[in-house]
């Protein structure tokens, strides 16, 4: 089995990794595409105490305009953690 960033599929197309290529099923995972506001939400409560929701921190509008413009977790992740320190 191997894992790796979707890059990897196209370099296992490449006539030097042929022979691993051609013995490989490709599966590609989505990820969070449409699931980022769940993930941010999920984020940001992972952040704060019990007693808190996320939209304590960040209103539900950022949080939807931040889901629309950052599509992977290491997006996210940056800008919460730019966010919060800030």
């Amino acid at each position: 089995m191997l894992l790796g960033h979707p890059k990897l599929k196209n370099d296992l197309r490449r006539p030097s990794l042929e022979e691993i290529g051609a013995r490989t099923n490709i599966f590609s995972l989505e990820g969070i595409r449409g699931h980022q506001v769940e993930y941010i939400k999920w984020l940001l409560s992972d952040c704060i105490h019990d007693d808190y929701l996320p939209e304590d921190l960040i209103t539900n509008e950022a949080i939807a305009f931040l889901a629309e413009r950052l599509t992977t977790p290491l997006q996210i992740e940056h800008y919460r953690t730019y966010a919060l320190i800030k």
